[in-house]
């Protein structure tokens, strides 16, 4: 079985080699002149805010980090997934969140069919964490389907994520939680799943992002 499954990912990279996604040269997702990322600005925390931290990898004007976030997401090209979980792991110390609990921000149940992943669930699979962290991908969940966030203006994109996250008291609720997201543009389908996490009865929730869009208006 181990014999025939080398055989097939042979022949997928012999049909299909690996590209630059930037410059297209084979041989890996990113080239070695494309494989970095910008340092991100760090993420002011309001007052008010239901996170009590926010870590971004890169910033997403990155032509790489920018690259990798599409591919995954419109074209469904997974490998991405994991150089985005590797720009994660080079910069997180994981072992500061001892017994954190790490959840992706969810799709709703009608957008992950229509696309068929969510691409923050695969990248979170990728991770490479301490055993005294946790990953739950199935008890925090979007319970309304809403706009696309993109879409909608400052204003909007906040009443559009109103009750829309909520967490299965099935699961116990833990006491940290690492929020993953591969994008943060305004911070607001963070701080509305933040928000509904320490509702639930979390008590320190941490963002981390892959890229910070930084917004002019």
């Amino acid at each position: 079985m181990q014999i025939l499954t080398l055989f097939i990912k042979w022949i997928k990279e012999a049909l299909f080699p690996l590209k630059c996604l930037v410059c297209a040269k084979e041989g890996n997702v990113l080239c070695r002149n494309h494989y970095h990322y910008e340092p991100a600005s760090n993420i002011e925390i309001k007052t008010a805010s239901a996170l009590d931290e926010c870590i971004s990898v890169t910033n997403y004007h990155s032509i790489s980090a920018k690259a990798l976030i599409k591919s995954l997401k419109f074209n469904r090209h997974k490998p991405a997934a994991k150089l985005i979980a590797e720009g994660f792991n080079q910069t997180i110390n994981w072992n500061a969140y001892k017994g954190a609990t790490l959840v992706a921000v969810p799709l709703h149940w009608r957008r992950k069919h229509w696309r068929g992943f969510n691409q923050c669930e695969v990248i979170a699979r990728h991770l490479k964490l301490p055993t005294n962290i946790k990953i739950n991908l199935t008890a925090f969940k979007r319970v309304r389907f809403t706009g696309q966030q993109a879409r909608l203006n400052k204003t909007e994109r906040s009443k559009n994520l109103l009750n829309a996250f909520s967490w299965n008291q099935n699961h116990a609720v833990p006491h940290t939680v690492l929020l993953l997201d591969d994008v943060a543009t305004t911070g607001n389908t963070l701080e509305a799943a933040a928000e509904a996490l320490k509702s639930a009865g979390v008590k320190f929730v941490v963002g981390i992002v892959f890229a910070r869009q930084l917004e002019s208006n």
